[in-house]
């Protein structure tokens, strides 16, 4: 487009030009991509929270539920936080002059599990917890473990699909809330666990289900099994159904 100007200007000597064919210039050094960057630096979060209150003409009941969960997934590292605090309050009137029922609980737990990768499915490291339960006559208690765990799926894909086998062998204290049938107020025990643990999340939802066991070392007999499952359907955007 400028030659011709050039030319005109009785200097072409003092002018040179260069070009590149349309081949040369697919060939050319390209810019370097700017890498991918992760404000979040890998890390997904999840809470839930729940409320429940019931009026009747004598009985009043409240219930309110706190779920949260962090979650940190790299090559190299994987680590789990997650916790939980229910708490629920009945209150039973009776007739006048009598002083009401009341039933007031709370429960909390707070665990951790991180482990350093070995390799595209192994990884080792710790798990603990700490919590409070009614439900299990437990006033307070934690656990500290050495942890292996296995996952079928490469940890590349662990925000998608997890299939993990997790064992772990550690300490656990107890401080009981009322004494036990072996008349033990508090103790300290041995104990290990095996969890397996599948998650799948698309894009129609997302499905957990698990089984984990755990036994006492110093009691033999004595061991639990517990079976859970949770499932999500997202029917449209913004609707969804929990079974």
């Amino acid at each position: 487009g400028l030659v011709r100007y050039v030319a005109l200007s009785g200097r072409p000597g003092d002018i040179r030009i260069e070009g590149v064919s349309l081949g040369e210039a697919d060939d050319a050094p390209q810019p370097a991509q700017a890498p991918d960057v992760y404000p979040w630096d890998f890390w997904v979060f999840y809470t839930e929270l729940e409320a429940q209150i019931d009026r009747e003409d004598r009985e009043r009941q409240d219930r309110y539920e706190l779920n949260f969960s962090a979650n940190r997934t790299t090559d190299a590292w994987k680590i789990d936080v997650g916790g939980r605090f229910d708490y629920r309050r009945r209150e039973v009137e009776f007739e006048e002059g009598e002083p009401p029922f009341v039933d007031e609980r709370e429960d909390w737990n707070v665990g951790t599990l991180v482990v350093k990768s070995l390799g595209p499915r192994w990884s080792t490291g710790f798990y603990a917890e700490a919590g409070k339960s009614v439900r299990f006559n437990r006033d307070f208690g934690y656990e500290i473990s050495p942890a292996v765990e296995w996952n079928y799926f490469p940890w590349d894909e662990s925000t998608r699909r997890r299939f993990v086998i997790l064992y772990t062998l550690g300490v656990l204290y107890r401080d009981y809330e009322e004494v036990t049938i072996f008349e033990e107020s508090e103790e300290t025990l041995l104990q290990h666990r095996l969890d397996v643990s599948f998650r799948l999340q698309e894009s129609w939802g997302e499905a957990r289900f698990g089984i984990e066991g755990r036994q006492y070392l110093q009691y033999l007999d004595e061991y639990s099994v517990e079976f859970r499952g949770q499932a999500s359907y997202r029917v449209i955007r913004g609707l969804g159904l929990d079974i």
